[in-house]
Order: C-alpha cells, then structure tokens, then sequence
C-alpha cells in the first residue's frame, strides 16, 4: 500500500530571486561642475536561490574630463642628472598637456635612490655624506611634492632635487612605489581620480630576497613608513615582492607607468606583463620626450574598459556586453 503525503501551501517555502534597486542616478560624464556617473544603477540589492543564476542589466559610460592625479616617481642616482635637468624645464609644459585632457589635474613629485648599506651605498662617513662630487647623502625614498594644482611648483622641486649615489646597477624602486601607492595622506591621493604613478629610472630594481645581501631579513610589511617625507623604514625592511607590487596597485587603483631607458626596456616589460594595469615607454637619453610618453600611455589606459568585481567563490559573476555592436548579441 502506498501513502501520498502533500504539504499544504502554507508550509511550502519556494522563494523567488530578489532584485532591488537601491541607488539609480542618471549617467554623467562631465565632471567639472558635479561628481560624474560612470555606473548605472549604483547599487542594488540581490538575494538570490542557490545554483540558480539571474540575469542583472546595468550601463556604463566612460567620464569625460575625469580628474587625474599624476605622480612621477624618479631615480635620482648620479646617472639620472641630465635627466633631471630636462624634466624640470618639462615640468609647465606636462602639466599644461595633460590639463587639456582634464581641467581637474594635480600633480606631485618624489625621487628614490636606494637602501643605504653595504653593498647598496657605501658605508665610508664620508661617501653616507657625500657620496659623489655635489651629490647629496644618499637615501631610500624621499617625498619633494604633495599633489596639487599648483603644477608650476612641480618644476621648482625638481630643480632643487639633489641627485645621490649608489654603488650596484639595480635601484631601490619598489621601496619607493610601495611608499608612494599605501602613504595616500602624504601623497594626496583622491579617491575620485584617475591615478597615474610614472616611475623614470635608467637601470633595473631590487626586489624581495635582495635585501639579504645587506643583512636585512625582515620582509616587507605593505605599510606606510614615512616621517618627514622620508622613508623610514629603508634599512629595516626588506624590499617589495612584484606580487606586493601588483596587490597594492590592484587595492588602490593606481595606473603604474614605467618609463625606462632603451637599456631596460626588456626588463620592465616583463614586470609589466606581472603588474596590473601598468604600461612601459621608452624614455629618451635626457627624458626629453617624457610629456608624450605619459599622455601617451594614459590614451592606452582610458581607451580600454575593463569591469571587476570581488565577488567571494560562492557566487560567479559572468559579464555580456553589446558595447561593440549595439544591434547584435551580447558577447561575453
């Protein structure tokens, strides 16, 4: 004999996905007299069955005269003085280009030379002083200019921008990306910016096992250590992994640019293809064409679009556009 037993309507739980939107403003792309929309809608609320997708229709349009925030991160060993030179006299013709793609443009400056201990520098009382004819004492990272509008300063700073001297080829440059993308108070980065981090060196890096030759074994925290606009840290911490670099330019959306001479050019290409969202230029011998060279690359970074999310492992999020052919099918 066979028993069939039916639950009653009331006790049948059987809920249906849950879409909500909770912040829907128009899109808008200029950005001079309000906040621009890129995203639309903002925000929703979704609650949904397990293992049962739902379908979620948004649009996106690309600001126009978004605002920019630019760093230029330089080597400022012995072998970058020409360069030096030219970039100060470049320093008004930069800020007016890029103020023709954005009337919202701040600008700032640091430089970095590298650990200072054997065999990085030398350690004689004299050369920690002054390590080459006019040179000033060496150092790990230094911070000369806050972003800001005022971009005539940019000039004046690094004119007066000392260079330094080391001993090896490879530089201290991840000390001072790490220091420049986590220290945003002291470096003034907005969170409504496009932000560009233009590091111009002539000779290759250290990275993370490095500091071992000089005795420093402790690995690097991730964390700003800056006191009077220096880095403090510089003998203590050994230097960033190109992983470090990749997560904390991933974690504050910062376009990392590396503008190297011909010499270095392969290397920075491979730590490009390691780095997301970062590009790499070739300067010229006296970084006389540095002003194409980052609008340039910014034309590269603006002219894709790439959507992300952080979705947790639970749930998969899966893309389709009909951005390329707005009458056809989505594509995914």
């Amino acid at each position: 004999m066979c028993f069939r037993v039916q639950c009653s309507a009331e006790h049948i739980v059987n809920p249906n996905n849950i879409y909500h939107i909770l912040q829907d403003a128009e899109l808008r792309r200029s950005s001079s007299d309000r906040e621009a929309v890129q995203l639309r809608p903002q925000s929703v609320k979704l609650s949904l069955r397990v293992n049962e997708a739902y379908e979620m229709s948004f649009q996106y349009e690309q600001a126009v005269d978004y605002p920019v925030d630019l760093y230029y991160l330089m080597d400022l060993s012995k072998s970058m003085e020409d360069d030096k030179e030219k970039l100060s006299a470049l320093g008004d013709l930069l800020a007016e280009t890029m103020q023709e793609i954005t009337s919202n443009f701040r600008l700032g400056f640091g430089s970095f030379v590298d650990k200072t201990v054997m065999p990085y520098v030398s350690t004689v009382p004299q050369k920690l002083k002054e390590p080459c004819d006019k040179c000033a004492a060496p150092y790990g990272y230094k911070h000369h200019m806050t972003l800001d509008t005022k971009t005539s300063d940019f000039a004046r700073q690094v004119a007066d921008a000392q260079v330094s001297g080391n001993l090896d080829a490879p530089e201290g440059g991840f000390d001072a990306i790490m220091q420049a993308v986590v220290c945003k108070q002291e470096i003034g980065w907005r969170d409504k910016a496009r932000k560009l981090l233009v590091l111009s060196t002539d000779a290759g890096f250290h990275y993370a096992g490095d500091g071992k030759l000089g005795g420093i074994v402790t690995p690097n925290d991730g964390k700003c250590h800056m006191e009077n606009n220096l880095y403090t840290h510089s003998t203590l911490l050994d230097y960033p992994s190109v992983s470090q670099i990749n997560k904390i330019v991933k974690e504050n959306s910062v376009n990392l640019i590396f503008a190297v001479t011909e010499s270095e050019l392969h290397i920075y290409e491979q730590l490009s293809a390691a780095v997301e969202g970062s590009s790499v230029g070739k300067l010229s011998n006296d970084s006389s064409n540095v002003v194409q060279l980052v609008v340039n690359q910014y034309e590269a970074i603006t002219s894709v679009l790439e959507m992300k999310d952080n979705a947790t492992g639970s749930v998969k999020v899966t893309y389709f556009s009909s951005c390329s052919d707005p009458t056809g099918p989505l594509r995914q």
